[in-house]
């Protein structure tokens, strides 16, 4: 029975935050209210936490990951990465807008990376940057979402890829050995776009920057209460 509840409660978190997600496309996009996108939405969120938490993963280093507990949301830990190059020079601009397991901010950050114009190697420097941030930070269950459905591929993929952002991404899969669970999700610009906007301000800024507990100024319009 408690199973069941687990369950019941996971897809009850999945639907309201898909609401919540088509809600801001309503209002920042004007997009249509389509009770189909919800639905696959909320869908593909439960089937990710059903991997991570529910049924057990493996991960690639050999551990197996206990059922969920009433305390799984809360160490959660979901990562919104995105990246933007300026065709003027060769750094591109990353941030990561990061939210606890039940979708309350938690921090953020933004930063340069050298990218060489090209954004799938700026987005994979994005992922890279978040999950040693993830590190230094001691989060140790983190879902990354992404909307470069090409990156998010590539990291799924066990092909080799010699390019430069399969040499980040590379980097990325051995750096999962430092946590319990990491997952990477894509989801379309829509739904990422305070990571989005972070990273297109980081371009008039001067440095790296980290945010805690309130939302950077920058950003802070998109935000809705």
């Amino acid at each position: 029975m408690a199973s069941d509840n687990t369950e019941a409660k996971y897809k009850f978190v999945a639907l309201c935050w898909s609401i919540w997600v088509s809600r801001n496309d309503l209002i920042w996009n004007n997009k249509l209210w389509d009770p189909g996108n919800v639905k696959s939405l909320a869908v593909s969120l439960l089937n990710c936490w059903t991997n991570l938490f529910m049924h057990g993963e493996q991960s690639r280093g050999g551990n197996v990951h206990a059922t969920a507990t009433g305390n799984d949301l809360e160490d959660l830990i979901i990562i919104h990465v995105d990246a933007a190059v300026n065709p003027g020079e060769e750094k591109g601009y990353v941030a990561a807008v990061v939210y606890d397991g039940s979708g309350v901010f938690l921090a953020a950050r933004s930063s340069s990376v050298r990218c060489l114009h090209d954004p799938h190697l700026a987005e994979a420097m994005a992922i890279k940057e978040a999950l040693s941030w993830a590190m230094e930070c001691g989060w140790r269950k983190v879902m990354v979402y992404s909307d470069c459905q090409l990156v998010c591929s590539l990291l799924k993929s066990r092909s080799l890829n010699l390019s430069y952002a399969g040499c980040v991404l590379k980097d990325c899969h051995n750096l999962k050995r430092h946590f319990d669970t990491v997952s990477f999700v894509f989801i379309p610009r829509s739904a990422n776009k305070l990571a989005h906007a972070l990273a297109r301000a980081a371009i008039s800024q001067s440095g790296p920057h980290c945010w805690f507990s309130n939302y950077p100024t920058c950003i802070q319009h998109l935000v809705i209460n």
